[in-house]
């Protein structure tokens, strides 16, 4: 389980018994939450109601189905264990199940309340009847889970079956989701990374996202009030990194990195999870004299010029690096590039316009941008 430190010694439990149910009350924080955080905790475990006797049979398959539900008006306090019990006793009529567990979690978020999240696990010896509970809890959430009760009630994405197939050729296939109705302008979001939830998105305040190594990490908040709606995309450099807006719709979610922009999307209080869209680029205005450029390779800032020095930019063992600065007054423009030998490689100038912005790689001109003033140039 990914965890942070967190003080887990009070447990309270509930009995369970084949057909029944048994909860588990404790509280863990996590700093993104994995769809497979509660696996096969309790595998093989099939304990009988006032008894201590295991029911589970050695060389029996046991399999399980995680899903992760977000209480998004609900704290991890007001989820107390009758709470939780009554959480899973619409599961407990299923034929085929044999025990239902629940986790509660703090779903932790900057700028948000924490949330409560229950982690329910139903165990079973066929995979089958899971690929149908899994079906049925999909498509009746709202009916299980009533918001007169539980508030909105959504669910994360990624249910599994951690033991056994999934899907196999006498498994019946989930019926596809309905489509998602179009995004309320004045809801709150939950901004997604891979499945994966890391800040909330509201009318006054949308995430600014950089990724590093296949991790998020939130650097800021901007008023999507500055950023009108206009057809094209924004520009920010943050992090070293240059960010891109991605909408649904017309509705600014946030700023992340162009190149990672796929792997993003968004889920409603209902709900219902939408893709994000990065729209294209401006043309870009004639580069004011003298403005400072940042030069970026893959979204990722190496570099950038001072009112009087111009980096040089060597291929290095893991990409592109700085390494020195010439005089800019050195290289005044003619018309004719420039070619330096620098560190035993052969450098190109690189321009934008006349202004001349560094010194990069003679074979990779073409793979560097420039960026200055909210706008992005190609070398």
């Amino acid at each position: 389980m990914y965890c942070r430190s967190k003080d887990v010694s009070v447990i309270q439990w509930a009995p369970a018994a084949p057909g029944a149910r048994r909860a588990v009350n404790f509280d863990v924080y996590l700093p993104a939450f994995p769809t497979s955080s509660v696996q096969q905790v309790v595998f093989p475990y099939l304990v009988a109601t006032g008894s201590s006797e295991n029911a589970y049979v050695p060389g029996t398959m046991v399999h399980g189905l995680n899903f992760n539900l977000l209480l998004h008006s609900r704290s991890t306090a007001w989820l107390s264990l009758p709470r939780a019990n009554a959480m899973v006793a619409p599961l407990q009529p299923i034929p085929g199940t044999a025990a239902n567990n629940l986790w509660k979690h703090a779903y932790v978020m900057p700028r948000v309340a924490a949330r409560a999240v229950a982690t329910i696990q139903t165990a079973s010896l066929s995979a089958r009847t899971l690929a149908q509970v899994n079906a049925q809890v999909k498509t009746n959430t709202h009916t299980l889970w009533p918001a007169s009760v539980w508030g909105p009630v959504s669910i994360l994405p990624g249910a599994q079956l951690p033991e056994g197939p999934a899907t196999s050729p006498s498994s019946p296939a989930s019926p596809h989701m309905p489509p998602a109705p179009p995004l309320p302008p004045l809801e709150p979001v939950d901004l997604m990374y891979r499945g994966a939830s890391i800040a909330s998105a509201t009318v006054s305040s949308v995430p600014l996202v950089v990724t590093t190594d296949s991790t998020p990490e939130v650097v800021g908040f901007v008023d999507p009030a500055d950023y009108p709606y206009t057809g094209s995309a924004y520009k920010l450099e943050r992090g070293g990194q240059i960010l891109s807006s991605v909408y649904v719709g017309e509705r600014l979610v946030g700023f992340v990195a162009q190149t990672d922009a796929s792997a993003f999307s968004v889920v409603s209080t209902t709900g219902y999870t939408y893709p994000v869209v990065v729209p294209p680029s401006p043309p870009a205005p004639p580069l004011p004299p003298s403005s400072f450029v940042s030069i970026a390779y893959g979204g990722i800032v190496i570099a950038s010029t001072t009112d009087a020095t111009i980096p040089a930019i060597v291929a290095g063992e893991s990409g592109p690096e700085p390494r020195g600065d010439l005089t800019t007054s050195e290289y005044p423009y003619t018309g004719y590039t420039y070619e330096i030998a620098w560190l035993g490689q052969v450098l190109e100038a690189a321009y934008i316009g006349q202004q001349i912005v560094g010194f990069v790689p003679k074979s990779t001109v073409s793979e560097f941008t420039g960026f200055a003033n909210g706008a992005t140039y190609r070398l």
